[in-house]
């Protein structure tokens, strides 16, 4: 039992954690608040949602279960699961926080923009850093990469569109706005590593 224990990683507990917390939270209050906001029509997609997190979570520890991640990034991983799920919860003037609107966007576009910004810089920590580019050739390749990955989850609600026919995925300015948001948040990932390349250098040179 205690070699088993010792063997248990900090990606291990992330995973546990995120995938106890989102089936209790289902359980409690996600399938209730979907179908009292949302309508009881649209319940297939959140199945849909709710089984593409859960294996969002598990490709995660997958991929990252052989990989150093410090407890930093998962931390930042964190707070972007965290934002997801009160988008659900948290209910403000009489609506789920995802259909409320702050300061003219609706609060899903703050939510890609921080899971892009927090992608740029896992994958900046875990893979670009290392590679012998040229600082340009590297920062395009990041965009790319985030921007990839979120046009799959749009690809996917896409198909939810077309599978499902009372769905609330929205229209093509939604996509659109979906994948602006991620560049964005990739871009602003790139500006917030290179400010604290510069501010180390500069202490280091001190």
């Amino acid at each position: 039992m205690n070699k088993m224990l010792k063997k248990i990683t900090n990606k291990d507990l992330f995973a546990i954690v995120n995938i106890f917390l989102f089936l209790w939270m289902c359980y409690i209050s996600y399938f209730d608040y979907f179908i009292h906001y949302r309508g009881y029509e649209y319940i297939n997609e959140f199945f849909v949602y709710a089984i593409l997190i859960l294996m969002a979570i598990l490709l995660a520890w997958r991929i990252t279960r052989f990989i150093s991640v410090s407890a930093q990034l998962l931390i930042l991983l964190q707070i972007g699961i965290v934002i997801n799920f009160a988008g659900g919860l948290i209910v403000l003037n009489d609506n789920r926080l995802y259909d409320n609107i702050f300061f003219g966007l609706r609060y899903d576009k703050y939510v890609h923009i921080i899971n892009a910004f927090i992608g740029g810089i896992l994958f900046w920590e875990l893979y670009f850093k290392r590679l012998n580019l040229k600082l340009w050739i590297k920062n395009l390749q990041l965009i790319i990469l985030v921007l990839g990955i979120g046009a799959v989850f749009e690809i996917i609600e896409y198909l939810v569109s077309l599978t499902i026919d009372i769905n609330g995925v929205g229209n093509y300015d939604n996509n659109m706005q979906d994948l602006i948001s991620n560049f964005i948040g990739a871009a602003a990932s790139i500006l917030f590593i290179r400010i604290s390349s510069l501010i180390k250098d500069k202490r280091l040179n001190d």
